[in-house]
């Protein structure tokens, strides 16, 4: 039995819809902000974690972005890995402005109210989990998916 390359490990935590404008669903890790979490083994032993959206573009990119790259979702989910370079990515790579401005555009600023408390914060991550299991167990549900996205963007309770 042959090990796992870095990529084929990182496919494995990928569920995918099956519609052309679906997300590509990260279900291993997810940190404290309910953005995916993705950890590579160095050559020297050591490890570096990626947010997984982020190590989606390093793939699809075929390099290493600098850190003033920022990987913006078109589709606004936390957990969506799809980088493909065509119409029907849902990742693409801007600047800290059009991350801000796109925040603000909907409605997430931290001049729009304290939906970014500590305990929203929370929320989000353990809204992100819940997806996540869901997905896990249940395979690509759209509807889930939308209202975990549709319950981020109104600002409502998040009920997963």
């Amino acid at each position: 039995m042959s090990k796992k390359t870095t990529r084929e490990r990182f496919d494995s935590f990928i569920v995918k819809g099956d519609q052309s404008h679906h997300c590509w669903l990260w279900v291993g890790a997810v940190g404290d902000d309910g953005y995916g979490r993705f950890w590579v083994k160095s050559e020297d032993g050591s490890q570096r974690v990626y947010r997984a959206h982020r190590y989606a573009m390093t793939e699809h990119m075929n390099r290493e972005l600098d850190p003033d790259e920022y990987v913006l979702h078109r589709c606004d989910n936390p957990l969506c890995v799809k980088a493909t370079g065509d119409d029907s990515t849902h990742l693409w790579l801007g600047t800290h402005a059009l991350n801000m401005a796109e925040r603000s555009e909907r409605g997430r600023s931290n001049f729009q109210g304290l939906r970014f408390s500590a305990g929203e914060k929370k929320a989000r991550a353990d809204a992100a989990r819940a997806l996540r299991d869901a997905v896990k167990i249940n395979g690509y549900d759209h509807a889930l998916v939308q209202r975990f996205v549709r319950e981020l963007d109104d600002g409502q309770e998040l009920l997963f």
